[in-house]
């Protein structure tokens, strides 16, 4: 190891950690981050030099502090710390402390700050009048931070490696990929590359649609133009054509339609010709979805709907095993996740639910008829008012549709006494009355259908053998499921179903749901025909304004050449290089765009917005890092600006307010990833580096760089972390333009 690199692990392990005066004692509460940092001989210089995670270990101060002002309060609180107005950081804790204290919020604040640890990385703390305590960081911290920047490169902070598995993209075989599949797929891919920055083991799950009764219709459809498809394999150029024209004879023709059922059966059944057709048929989905992959650099492992097909049996025979499903008066097999509650318990919305349960399991019933009757829920026509002057006779209420409204009519004619007293015959006979008063509650309006009542199998029956996978199988201790915001209950009904299963055991399981992306008029986006938009139609519009842009910024360079289908280097580009820069910059332009908004909410696809040259957008941190490299490449020769030692760092932080501003953002990455993968944001990093992106134009236009070596190296490292942004982003980069 060099006595460079030494020296400057040395030098910030002594900020980090300064000897406490021998009259304060933590009472045991340092944590192990903090305190083993103090065990130097177990960190390698680079490791701890290139992973400082500043807020972190602030939070960590702060928390001895109050551990140490208050050792009466069990647990310790969570230090509360947001960035200051016009400090680095603000601390919020004395407000809350003071009205369990019963002291003021200035006392409190004081408190803390007289108990906080000796160290170098905070160069002063105050308390403001309401009791905020302001938090700055030490330019000498700030300038080691960077010196090792510069020399070292950024890695990750520390962790305990955990398996995280990500299901995202998942499109369906035969259907092109579109417009809505780019924000499972980018955002999916974002995430993992977080979580594979910070050092834990991914599995990148594509749970492609490959397997159910279209299948049926797409093979008795090949074999009709294709008779000889299993000795000359077809070469079928769009398969999404292929599917609707099958589509036309499923629903036009009878005979198809038998056929097509017929072949869902051989499919089933493991017939040989029809697995073959089946596999074709994949495969050419399969080479479309990679061409798109590999330009948006995506790397998937394929786990689809077929994969669990022999799993489902299994899973379902434990569940029925654990007394988790239930048999519906159809045959067919479901279930609800419930909840135990004593009938006084119950609220509004339970007795929804439990009357939603006892109306679609027992609306034939007399019984349960001869209770909404004398409740005047049935009139005497044999009519259900279902609200808004709409009734419906009793023979065609459809539950799936009608069952809520009747619900709601019912709460407002039954008391919680009244309800119970009525329903309890039926309740008790669908067992969901223990112990004479403990009702057994849904959870949720709709149950899962694992089992159709002709004995197929359905969505909900695969996503539950996959969850089963991921969490006893594949042991995952983190998972991530990335669809649209639509199926969250569908999501969380599985999720349920898998806790009362036992499964889940500590798993730390969430469905991670995108809005929709619209038009200008809010609606799905689509094409002037009103179909979806396709996602390489998409990439290739990018491209194609990308390039437009490019070479028109060539043309108005003064003294540039474009020169068609060379490489000759001018100070400009050819035609050739500028094309290869128009595929990275128009991939970047539409993920960027995607994956800044908030990750909830539906936006508004603007190819103008996204590629516009100022302001939030991917071509302005492009042209960012590309005017940064530029600069470098001035310089010529690397020695000048990674020999700078953190004096010089100091010395132009103190001397420019720009120059310390940059050097602080550039501490603050790794609390920027916690927060990203902490409530599954890709957008709290582009936040982060357009800032930082911000950070330095405003020393550019402060600081002559090139005549500075310290801003040189300040630089060269926003660059670095432009460029490690962007990649944990799916984002390239080019370094000239």
């Amino acid at each position: 190891m060099s006595g460079g690199f030494l020296s400057c692990f040395s030098n910030l392990l002594r900020l980090v950690c300064k000897k406490k005066p021998s009259n304060q004692n933590t009472t045991g509460k340092c944590s192990a981050e903090v305190s083993d940092i103090v065990e130097a001989d177990t960190w390698s210089a680079k490791h701890f030099s290139t992973h400082m995670h500043v807020e972190k270990f602030i939070k960590e101060y702060f928390h001895i502090a109050i551990s140490v002002a208050y050792p009466q309060l069990s647990p310790i609180p969570k230090v509360l710390i947001a960035p200051g107005k016009e400090t680095d950081f603000q601390v919020n804790n004395a407000l809350n402390l003071a009205k369990v204290l019963k002291r003021t919020p200035i006392e409190v604040a004081q408190e803390i700050l007289a108990s906080l640890p000796a160290n170098e990385i905070i160069a002063e703390s105050t308390t403001d009048s309401r009791g905020f305590i302001q938090v700055n960081v030490n330019m000498k911290f700030l300038s080691n931070y960077v010196h090792c920047l510069n020399n070292f490169g950024v890695s990750s902070t520390p962790v305990k490696q955990q398996r995280v598995a990500v299901d995202f993209s998942s499109p369906n075989i035969a259907k092109e990929m579109h417009v809505g599949h780019l924000r499972s797929t980018i955002i999916g891919d974002a995430l993992c590359r977080m979580y594979e920055f910070c050092g834990h083991e991914v599995l990148r799950i594509n749970h492609i649609g490959d397997w159910g009764t279209q299948f049926g219709m797409l093979i008795a459809y090949l074999k009709r133009q294709y008779p000889d498809h299993l000795e000359n394999p077809p070469h079928i150029s769009d398969l999404s054509i292929f599917y609707k024209e099958s589509k036309v004879f499923f629903d036009s023709d009878p005979e198809f339609k038998k056929e097509a059922y017929a072949e869902v059966v051989s499919l089933q059944g493991d017939e040989t010709n029809a697995l073959k057709a089946w596999r074709l048929l994949c495969d050419v989905s399969r080479k479309e979805f990679q061409e798109i992959y590999d330009r948006l650099d995506i790397k998937l492992g394929e786990y689809g709907e077929s994969f669990y097909k022999d799993k489902i049996p299994k899973v379902l025979q434990m569940c029925e095993d654990a007394g988790v499903i239930t048999t519906l008066a159809d045959g067919a097999k479901v279930i609800m996740p419930i909840s135990k509650k004593h009938f006084s318990e119950i609220t509004e919305k339970d007795f929804s639910f439990v009357f939603l349960y006892a109306f679609r399991n027992f609306k034939e019933e007399t019984a349960l008829q001869e209770v909404l009757k004398s409740y005047g829920i049935i009139n005497a026509d044999e009519e259900i008012n279902l609200g808004k002057k709409q009734t419906k006779k009793v023979s065609e209420i459809d539950w799936q549709i009608d069952a809520e409204k009747v619900a709601s009519a019912a709460a407002k004619v039954l008391t919680q006494a009244d309800w119970f007293t009525a329903l309890r015959p039926i309740l008790e006979k669908g067992g969901h009355i223990e112990n004479g008063s403990i009702v057994r509650v849904p959870k949720f309006k709709y149950p899962l259908i694992v089992q159709k009542r002709d004995g197929g199998f359905t969505y909900d029956t695969t996503d539950m053998a996959a969850i089963w996978y991921r969490t006893q199988v594949l042991h995952a201790d983190v998972i991530r499921v990335i669809t649209d915001v639509g199926q969250a209950g569908h999501f969380e009904l599985i999720n349920s179903a898998a806790e009362q299963m036992g499964w889940l055991n500590g798993t730390d399981v969430e469905h991670v749901g995108f809005g929709l992306v619209t038009g200008i008029d809010g609606k799905r986006f689509r094409t002037r025909n009103t179909d979806v938009v396709k996602l390489t139609d998409l990439i290739d519009e990018a491209v194609t304004r990308c390039y437009d842009i490019s070479m028109e910024k060539a043309k108005e360079k003064e003294g540039s050449s474009v020169t068609e289908g060379t490489n000759t280097r001018t100070s400009g580009l050819s035609e050739k290089e500028i094309q290869k820069n128009a595929e990275v910059l128009g991939i970047a332009a539409i993920k960027y765009h995607d994956l800044k908004q908030n990750r909830a909410s539906n936006y508004s696809f603007s190819f103008d917005k996204m590629c516009d040259l100022e302001g939030n957008s991917a071509l302005y941190l492009l042209y960012s890092y590309v005017r940064i490299c530029g600069i470098m490449r001035k310089v010529g020769d690397a020695a000048t600006f990674q020999q700078v030692t953190p004096q010089e760092i100091e010395a132009l932080c103190a001397e420019y307010p720009a120059a310390r501003t940059l050097a602080f953002q550039l501490t603050k990455l790794h609390a920027s990833i916690d927060r990203a993968l902490a409530d599954n944001m890709p957008s709290r990093l582009t936040d982060y580096v357009y800032s930082l992106v911000c950070r330095f134009t405003d020393l550019y236009g402060k600081v002559c760089i090139k005549d500075s070596p310290a801003a040189m190296a300040l630089c060269n490292v926003c660059a670095r972390m432009i460029e490690k942004c962007l990649e944990l982003l799916g984002i390239g980069v080019v370094e000239r333009l």
